[in-house]
C-alpha cells in the first residue's frame, strides 16, 4: 500500500479535524511481506499508534494503541471506514494528553486539605499565576461533566455558576477560607 497523496492527505486532515496535531505525528509505510504492507501512524508525546495493514484484498486491517493501552483490532475495512475509526482513535490520544487521571487526583485530595489545615501553611491570598490555574482547572471540571453527564440546561447552567462562584472566589479570599468553601460546594 503505497499511500497516494490524496491518502495522506485525507489522514493528515481526520487527525487534525479530531484534535490530534499532524506535527505531533509520524506516519511511515513499510512492505513486510511480498503483497503485505503497513502504514503507520505513531503520535510522538503518548506513543500512541494507529497501524492499517493491506494485504491486497481491498480491505484493511487497522490495530490501535492509545498511551500504553491496547485499543483492538479492526479487521476487514474499506479505504473510506478507516476515517472514522481515526477520528476515534485520535479523540482518545487527544483525551490522553489533555484530561488529567481523576483517580490520582481523587488520591491527592487529602494530602490538599491536610496542607492547607497545617498550621504553618500560608494563608496568603492566590497569586495572579495560581487564578488562573484555578479557573482553568474548574474550566476543565466544567468540561469533564458536560461529557460525562446527561444533564439539562438548567442543571449545567447551576454547575458552571457554582463553579464560577468559586473561581471568583479564589481572586477575593484567603486560600484557606477558598479551600473549605470550595470543598463545601
Amino acid at each position: 500500500m503505497a499511500l497516494t497523496r490524496r491518502q495522506r492527505n485525507e489522514i493528515f486532515e481526520a487527525l487534525k479535524a479530531n484534535g490530534v496535531d499532524p506535527q505531533n505525528c509520524t506516519l511511515s509505510v513499510e512492505s513486510s511481506a511480498p503483497g503485505l504492507t503497513f502504514a503507520s501512524i505513531r503520535r510522538k508525546p503518548t506513543g500512541s499508534t494507529f497501524s492499517i495493514l493491506d494485504d491486497l484484498s481491498g480491505r484493511y486491517d487497522v490495530d490501535m494503541t492509545v498511551g500504553d493501552a491496547d485499543q483492538g483490532i479492526q479487521p476487514e475495512c474499506k479505504w473510506g471506514e478507516i476515517f472514522s475509526i481515526i477520528a476515534t482513535w485520535a479523540r482518545e490520544v487527544r483525551y490522553e494528553t489533555d484530561t488529567q487521571g481523576l483517580w490520582a487526583e481523587l488520591q491527592e485530595v487529602p494530602d490538599v486539605l491536610a496542607a492547607a489545615q497545617a498550621a504553618e501553611a500560608s494563608n496568603a491570598p492566590f497569586t495572579p499565576d495560581e487564578q488562573a490555574e484555578i479557573t482553568r482547572r474548574l474550566d476543565e471540571i466544567k468540561q469533564l461533566v458536560r461529557e460525562t453527564f446527561e444533564l439539562t440546561d438548567d442543571q449545567l447552567a447551576a454547575i458552571d455558576q457554582r463553579l464560577d462562584d468559586a473561581g471568583e472566589a479564589a481572586k477575593h479570599t484567603d486560600r484557606k477560607t477558598w479551600l473549605y468553601t470550595f470543598y463545601g460546594l
